[in-house]
């Protein structure tokens, strides 16, 4: 049995995934800018029901942000790669 061997088939797998939670991050990051432009936008003309809703819409997308960063973090930490602060 060789150890510290590169493995290409889990190496590929890997790869795989920390794309798909990259893009994931990518994705919820962008829904929250257009959140936090329509709140804006709602601001400028006074639609109190509306900000209150996407306030809401940006306080859930971002949990979901932090939670696909700790597994991106976690994942990184598994590989010995740095992740920027």
């Amino acid at each position: 049995m060789y150890t510290n061997t590169f493995h290409l088939p889990r190496a590929i797998r890997e790869e795989r995934s920390r794309r798909k939670l990259e893009d994931l991050y990518n994705a919820l990051y962008e829904r929250r800018e257009d959140y936090v432009y329509h709140y804006n936008w709602a601001k400028q003309r006074g639609d109190s029901g509306q900000m209150k809703g996407l306030e809401e819409k940006v306080k859930d997308c971002d949990k979901e942000l932090d939670e696909v960063e700790e597994k991106v973090k976690k994942m990184y930490k598994e590989h010995g790669v740095g992740f920027a602060s």
